[in-house]
């Protein structure tokens, strides 16, 4: 399964048990490097929803961290 399907339960374990905030940035990067690429932005909080509300599919990178903040 790629890592867009299972982006819920990623932020969930992160959040539960990794000890990070809720507010940490995230960043889910479509089709990196092509004309096709886009980016959505959210938190570990709130990029589920964002992600279902996009429809963000594979291919695709999270990005998790203050590096998001380069990033945008």
């Amino acid at each position: 399964m790629a890592a867009t399907g299972r982006l819920e339960y990623i932020a969930n374990e992160m959040l539960s048990t990794g000890g990070y905030p809720e507010e940490m940035p995230v960043s889910i990067i479509e089709n990196a490097t092509t004309p096709k690429q886009r980016v959505i932005v959210g938190t570990l909080r709130t990029i589920t929803d964002i992600a279902v509300r996009e429809q963000a599919k594979a291919p695709a990178i999270i990005v998790v961290g203050f590096v998001n903040n380069v990033l945008i």
